[in-house]
């Protein structure tokens, strides 16, 4: 087993080979196999960590940056095959992957690989709003996907070839309907039956089905088709959504001018200021962020007023500055805030 070094890098996250040898020994292909194991199933934990606390832990980046996420098919020596048997691949890949492989339908929810893409958005929406993720923990989650789709696969058809039928029994069309059930876009829904076609497909190539597997897998195939069918017919007939009283703008908001998004980002900082003058702990970019869900409004520019808010005062012509600052106060008079009303003035009156 080759493996590359430096000076700076832990050992432990140096869980790589340049290159699948052509022939590997009983004792060489055990190792590496356990290799991959404990790297798939590392990562797995630290990822399922992160998501259940929401915060990384003080080495996470570096193990998941340094780590080589990998799985490729060992040739066991010919002559070692010749006088162990055959079996002797599946029993390898059964003693030290059979973790690895049972986490994985845990982690994704599901035996079948096709259906994994969903848990992974799942996992990525929650990598994005993680404060210090970037997009190499994107990456290398899609790598961890990819790597595992291939072990799974192998895992399946080598070792439970003889009983894999129960992964096909996971595809019968009660479990797909009440899969797609729980989605409300037909689009999605159809989706799932394609996928239930492709699959099963896949799994009818691989293994020798007897006749009454053979008639539930037709069985499974005709129902999924008739599915499809009846979504397409929805699909083509069913007008869009109406849109409901409270998203339908007003005349008056459609023309209103005065609710410019300096105004608007004035009145949160001065709001937001209120409640946390005892403080001061909320972050520009937080303030900006929940401004934006208030206002829909664009980020960059609530983000720009938020770093100057009283920018425009100081100036000669300050015009626009002092009505800006006048109309959002006239707001705070009417909802009898006083306190605000006066850091307005004092604000207004520090620039004059």
């Amino acid at each position: 087993m080759e493996q590359q070094h430096t000076d700076n890098i832990s050992p432990k996250y140096l869980l790589q080979i340049s290159e699948p040898p052509e022939g590997s020994l009983f004792s060489i292909a055990t190792e590496e196999y356990k290799l991959m194991n404990a790297t798939f199933v590392e990562a797995m934990m630290r990822i399922t960590q992160i998501v259940s606390t929401g915060v990384f832990m003080p080495d996470d980046l570096l193990w998941f940056r340094e780590t080589e996420l990998y799985y490729y098919d060992l040739n066991i020596d010919s002559y070692e095959t010749e006088q162990h048997g055959d079996e002797l691949k599946k029993l390898i890949l059964k003693a030290t992957l059979t973790e690895a492989y049972e986490m994985a339908i845990q982690f994704f929810d599901n035996p079948v690989t096709s259906y994994w893409t969903n848990k992974l958005e799942e996992y990525k929406v929650h990598f994005i709003r993680l404060e210090g993720c970037s997009t190499f923990m994107l990456e290398f989650i899609d790598k961890l996907k990819a790597e595992l789709e291939n072990f799974c696969k192998d895992y399946q058809f080598i070792v439970l070839k003889e009983d894999f039928f129960p992964v096909m029994e996971f595809l019968n069309f009660h479990e797909v309907a009440s899969l797609a059930e729980k989605e409300t876009d037909l689009q999605k829904q159809k989706q799932i039956y394609v996928d239930a076609i492709v699959e099963s497909g896949m799994v009818a190539l691989r293994i020798e089905m007897d006749e009454e597997e053979q008639k539930k897998y037709e069985k499974l195939i005709r129902k999924c088709n008739n599915a499809i069918e009846i979504i397409d017919f929805h699909l083509q007939h069913t007008p869009p959504a109406p849109l409901q009283p409270e998203d339908i703008p007003t005349e008056k908001s459609k023309n209103t001018v005065e609710f410019t998004t300096r105004r608007q980002v004035l009145a949160m900082y001065y709001l937001l200021n209120e409640l946390d003058k005892s403080t001061h702990q909320i972050d520009r970019t937080v303030k900006a962020r929940f401004i934006e869900f208030l206002t829909g409004k664009n980020y960059d520019s609530i983000y720009k007023t938020l770093s100057d808010p009283l920018k425009g005062l100081e100036k000669d012509n300050n015009q626009n500055a002092i009505k800006d600052m006048e109309y959002v106060k006239s707001h705070f008079e009417n909802l009898g805030l006083k306190t605000i009303v006066q850091k307005i003035t004092k604000d207004m009156q520090g620039t004059l």
